[in-house]
């Protein structure tokens, strides 16, 4: 009986704490800007070429998918496509191609998290832009998430 309902204790307590939702930024950030230009950042492995992330340039702001959209393969001399986060870069990769459309024409709303450093809790500055990672983008109505839940990934 004890045992029941320890297995019943903890199957509502994981089930609680379970969600779908995507992560909560620490300093959200909205902001509607022309997109002046992408990067795709690419890294080598044994088999190949494979895409480690993005980065989509505005006049004051570098949108990223992730640390990889900014850094490619440094630090990680014995990582390959298996570390890459393949949700968040796939999904990342639907909102690139609409700025690579609309590059220097129309504006889109990115919706993410203004990367701050961790000394001084400052905006993180890349090429003397802020940062945004990403959590989802509008253009005419439709939105594009970018999936961010780790179990996804």
């Amino acid at each position: 009986m004890k045992n029941s309902i320890f297995v019943v204790l903890v199957a509502v307590l994981i089930a609680t704490g379970c969600s779908n939702d995507q992560p909560k930024p620490e300093h959200p950030i909205t902001i509607t800007a022309i997109p002046h230009s992408t990067v795709k950042v690419t890294g080598h492995w044994k088999m190949g070429e494979f895409v480690i992330g993005y980065r989509i340039i505005t006049d004051d702001y570098v949108v990223i998918s992730d640390g990889g959209g900014l850094f490619g393969q440094e630090g990680q001399a014995f990582g390959g496509p298996g570390l890459v986060k393949h949700a968040t870069v796939s999904t990342f990769g639907r909102v690139v191609e609409v700025a690579e459309r609309v590059k220097g024409k129309e504006p889109i709303t990115f919706y993410g998290d203004l990367a701050h450093t961790r000394e001084g809790n400052r905006p993180y500055l890349f090429e003397g832009k802020k940062v945004i990672i990403l959590l989802n983008a509008t253009h005419n109505g439709q939105n594009y998430e970018v999936n961010r839940r780790p179990w996804n990934n």
